[in-house]
């Protein structure tokens, strides 16, 4: 296995690689509430293999909440103060199974948010549909659900970064008085499916924000999203990197020679190809650097770390 870094083409911006998203989020009509080939999987929960996993819900919030937005996705009643969307689903193994059966086995490290080290893992499609009180479905990127208070404006078209979040080892309860000594998955215990801001580094899918440290930043985009309670379907799809440069070209001509030749409307993906030793504290400069290299190409893209084989 080794690791990569993955470069989505978004609109121009200055220093801060979110400053210059785009100030409506995209909601064009849908035909239904997810694509045809889904099986059922369990309450609130589709799949096709390796193809995608829908997740049904409902939205949470509308607008806020004051204190910053750190999830974007829960389990059935966890993280209600800070979460988006508020999934049927209640069953985190299952959840968790669903996007394993979409996405394959994940490899790769979740954000550590208490630091600021960003998401190791493979990129992944999120959009969240729902119906129009005119029977309309319309469907947009899930991250564009979310505004970004320092500039006033919803998050650019990211990925999630699928790692499969952390386990733990934990002493629970056995029924009788005592306790029992189990591993399990971090996101039994948290509920988060997706977050902006990872406190416990359970959830399997994250946001790659350019500093996952600063959860007051994000609140519900309130220009785009329909009333609280309305039913939605999250839809969770692989992508694939199309094209690959060497770590000794990242610093170099080729890497700007890449960068010229990215789509930024069809938001195409570079993977980088590193060594799987790479210390992970070095990735938020090397987030940094790329991202800069980016700016001075005149192409600024936002670096989101992948495991690439």
């Amino acid at each position: 296995m080794r690791w990569g870094v993955l470069l989505l083409a978004l609109p121009l911006w200055a220093a801060d690689p979110l400053e210059a998203a785009p100030v409506m989020a995209r909601v064009v009509p849908a035909a239904s509430t997810a694509p045809s080939g889904l099986l059922p999987f369990g309450t609130g929960i589709s799949v096709q293999p390796g193809v995608a996993a829908a997740f049904t819900g409902r939205i949470n919030y509308d607008k806020g909440p004051d204190d910053g937005l750190e999830v974007l996705a829960s389990l059935h009643g966890q993280k209600l103060h800070e979460s988006l969307l508020e999934l049927d689903t209640s069953d985190p193994l299952r959840a968790l199974a669903a996007l394993i059966v979409a996405l394959g086995e994940p490899s790769g490290l979740p954000p550590d948010s208490m630091t600021g080290l960003p998401p190791r893992g493979r990129p992944c499609r999120l959009t969240v549909r729902w119906q129009t009180v005119d029977g309309q479905w319309v469907v947009t990127g899930a991250a564009q659900l979310v505004r970004d208070r320092h500039s006033d404006r919803p998050l650019p078209p990211l990925p999630a970064v699928y790692s499969g979040g952390a386990d733990g080892h934990y002493q629970l309860p056995d029924g009788t008085g005592g306790t029992v000594n189990r591993d399990q998955p971090v996101m039994v215990l948290a509920g988060t499916l997706c977050a902006l801001f990872d406190e416990e580094n359970g959830a399997p899918l994250a946001l790659p924000l350019p500093d996952p440290r600063d959860d007051r930043r994000w609140e519900a985009n309130s220009a785009v999203l329909p009333p609280p309670g309305t039913p939605i379907v999250l839809l969770v799809e692989p992508l694939v990197p199309v094209a690959l440069i060497s770590a000794a070209d990242l610093a170099g001509p080729a890497l700007v020679a890449h960068i010229a030749t990215i789509d930024a409307l069809a938001c195409p993906m570079i993977a980088v190809q590193l060594a799987a030793d790479a210390p992970r504290q070095g990735d938020p400069a090397l987030v940094e650097a790329v991202h800069a290299a980016s700016v001075n190409a005149g192409r600024p893209l936002l670096p989101v770390l992948i495991p690439h084989p």
